[in-house]
């Protein structure tokens, strides 16, 4: 399959999700088996694969080649870009649109944007994490609303993930109680303690390639251990799967299965280990794609997972979340999961990366004149 073309590849994206939406079963997930971890070798010649033509790694708001050169950057936190040389960019409390000659086109005032900032391969619409907080009985708590922009930075949909919650507990998903968390936005700097019901992490359409429109909408929830199913127009819930023990980030669907990036496994003999799985929706099964067998590629938190083309992945592992133990750090890993081989890109570690893509950058940096 040649993912030469933009159109091309949106279309190797194009995903069928009749089967899920018209399921409201629990789907059970098994927890892996001990010995899980496959054998990969490390080879430049995934650089060769012909799928990879044209590609570089948006990472924060750089632009590295496969090789790990970088090409362009502006200091942000998230970026996406479009072919003309414009594109969007989120430093936490505004998203905004830049020209090709880095001039603000318009903004949208955020609380804090958190984990991603997605540029829909489909409507070119814009969904994104805002967290925001609150007072309760004397306490601080965070809370999630998921955004859809359009590209003139009109909101389309603001979304209280605390009413999704509301939903699934009326179809017997009991919430579970608050964690306490640290947090900071622009109101509460230097960090404070907070307790949390929800932290959600990723927040996708899903296409009807038949039909040409967004027939639902996936959303993980870290804290809650659950995905939720929404409909079109974001507001009902249809479905909860529950992850059973399992801590996760960046759901999406592609090609008919759940694909996303296990940080830990509560139940499993290797649950210091991080993997990437899929999820089998017709046999309802989960399956390890990939799992890298050292704990320093281990993400214990945020990371994502990119479906390139068919067996081809972009794999972040990234510990966002320091401890004594854990310095802040981010490892990309280009994977063929067919030919057991992986890509491991030789660039600086990027400091608290949540997410990277690999897209088609040569028309954008033949367009923008910024640095």
């Amino acid at each position: 399959m040649s993912i030469d073309s933009h159109n091309e590849r949106v279309e190797n994206f194009k995903v069928k999700t009749l089967l899920l939406l018209a399921s409201f079963a629990f789907f059970g997930c098994a927890h892996i088996p001990k010995d899980t971890i496959q054998t990969f070798t490390d080879s430049d010649s995934v650089l060769k694969d012909q799928r990879l033509k044209n590609y570089s790694i948006n990472i924060r708001c750089s632009i590295v080649d496969l090789n790990g050169k970088r090409l362009w950057r502006f200091q942000s936190l998230f970026c996406r870009f479009l072919d003309d040389g414009s594109f969007y960019a989120s430093g936490g409390t505004e998203v905004a649109k830049y020209d090709r000659n880095l001039n603000k086109v318009w903004g949208f005032n955020l609380n804090m944007n958190h984990h991603q900032l997605v540029l829909s391969p489909y409507t070119s619409n814009l969904l994104t994490l805002d967290a925001y907080e609150y007072r309760q009985g004397g306490q601080i708590y965070r809370g999630d609303h998921l955004l859809i922009i359009d590209p003139n930075g009109k909101l389309i949909k603001r979304l209280d993930f605390s009413d999704i919650l509301g939903q699934a507990e009326k179809l017997g998903y009991a919430k579970k109680p608050p964690i306490e968390a640290v947090w900071v936005s622009k109101f509460t700097n230097p960090p404070v303690s907070v307790l949390e019901h929800s932290h959600v992490n990723s927040f996708y359409e899903m296409w009807d390639s038949a039909a040409g429109k967004v027939s639902g909408y996936v959303v993980n929830c870290y804290h809650q251990q659950k995905i939720y199913i929404l409909d079109s127009k974001a507001e009902k819930l249809l479905n909860v799967i529950d992850m059973d023990g399992r801590k996760i980030h960046d759901v999406q669907m592609y090609n008919d299965k759940l694909y996303f990036y296990v940080n830990s496994d509560l139940k499993s003999d290797k649950s210091w280990l991080s993997y990437l799985a899929s999820y089998d929706i017709t046999a309802k099964k989960l399956e390890v794609v990939y799992q890298s067998g050292e704990e320093a590629y281990s993400g214990n938190a945020c990371s994502s997972v990119q479906p390139v083309a068919d067996g081809l992945f972009a794999v972040l592992h990234s510990n966002c979340a320091p401890t004594s133990q854990t310095t802040p750090q981010s490892k990309l890993e280009i994977i063929d999961v067919y030919k057991k081989i992986r890509y491991r890109p030789k660039f600086e570690k990027f400091y608290q990366a949540t997410n990277a893509y690999l897209f088609m950058s040569e028309s954008f940096l033949k367009n923008n004149n910024g640095l």
